[in-house]
């Protein structure tokens, strides 16, 4: 069982973000299209608006960097289903979280966005997300039948098991799915309510409370994505990034300032994040970093990523083939802005 399985904090609404939001978190621009500025406040700073929060705009905002760039950024942490909050994003926000997946899909159906930064991304050495089953189940075809949690039946968390019950024989019509908040997947484990699930592993939350009972079965966004992924991302609408790209890329280096500091202070970044969450400090006793950063693999996108992800959801029938293209989510990265890997030292500084 892996170490992450147990301790540390919650926060329910960023991972019901991580199992679905995503396309929750496409937006665009500011004013009465999509392709509108972002406007200028009284004060003389560009006023962005983000959905939802994460732990770099409290950094970013607290130490400066936001305002060094002549940027004030507006937080708003809103968590709505694909379906209710999308027709109404293109003039409420200008960033806003989504997983690759969802993104992939509004891009099908022809809503245009750019990815500005990777929030989330995981390898074998640092996963984030864990298909936990009950010790009675040994092996992925062992769950046809079976009922699985899942935080919502879309995003990467979602996509990713069905490609693994995919390369097993087992479809999604075998498996009786069940959707829940991650804070209740432990109990209806144990009490064998569900034989499965589906859990992020995001800031340190605690995956599985009894351990002794359960099992993983896999690593499905790593799996999903050969090795290494990125889940969560940050998105604008792409008229609007495209009009205002210096804004973005400001915002962009903030971000990546915001983050080099978190990498390079874990103890400071751990009381920052204390206060962030309102948490007391003995719940991040003997967390390490990278259950807060939750970034293996920095802030740069890689069309190889975005690609696998491509990928998966062809084989699975939920893109169109050949008609969705990696690079349509790119915006072009800034030239001299470096975004370093944090290193295994900073990943694994303890941060309480």
């Amino acid at each position: 069982m892996h170490p992450n399985l147990s301790g540390g904090p919650r926060r329910r609404d960023i991972l019901t973000m991580l199992g679905g939001l995503a396309t929750g978190g496409l937006l665009a621009g500011c004013g009465s299209d999509s392709t509108s500025t972002a406007a200028k406040s009284s004060n003389g700073l560009t006023t962005l608006r983000v959905a939802p929060s994460i732990i770099q705009y409290y950094i970013a905002e607290n130490r400066g960097y936001f305002k060094k760039r002549n940027l004030a950024v507006k937080i708003t942490d809103t968590f709505l289903a694909a379906p209710t909050l999308l027709p109404s994003l293109s003039k409420q926000y200008d960033f806003g979280l989504a997983t690759i997946p969802d993104a992939l899909n509004a891009l099908a159906g022809g809503v245009q966005t750019k990815i500005i930064f990777v929030d989330t991304s995981e390898n074998e050495k640092y996963p984030q997300s864990y298909l936990v089953a009950d010790k009675s189940i040994t092996s992925l075809k062992g769950l046809k039948g079976k009922t699985i949690g899942v935080i919502a039946a879309s995003g990467s968390l979602y996509v990713a098991l069905l490609s693994q019950l995919h390369k097993a024989g087992v479809t999604a019509s075998d498996i009786r799915w069940v959707t829940m908040p991650a804070d209740n997947m432990s109990d209806q484990l144990k009490a064998k309510r569900i034989h499965a699930a589906v859990i992020p592993v995001l800031n340190g939350q605690p995956v599985i409370r009894d351990t002794a009972n359960f099992r993983v079965l896999g690593l499905p966004v790593i799996d999903a994505c050969g090795g290494s992924g990125a889940g969560v991302v940050l998105l604008a609408n792409t008229a609007w990034a495209e009009k205002n790209l210096t804004l973005v890329n400001d915002f962009r280096a903030a971000i990546v300032e915001a983050t080099e500091y978190m990498n390079s202070h874990p103890a400071e970044t751990g009381q920052a994040y204390i206060k962030y969450k309102g948490m007391k400090e003995e719940m991040v006793k003997g967390a390490t970093a990278a259950q807060i950063l939750s970034n293996a693999l920095g802030l740069q996108p890689a069309e190889s990523n975005i690609q696998s992800w491509i990928t998966v959801m062809e084989n699975l029938d939920m893109l169109p083939e050949n008609k969705v293209n990696a690079s349509d989510l790119l915006l072009p990265w800034p030239k001299g802005l470096s975004v370093a890997k944090p290193t295994d030292a900073q990943l694994n500084a303890n941060i309480g």
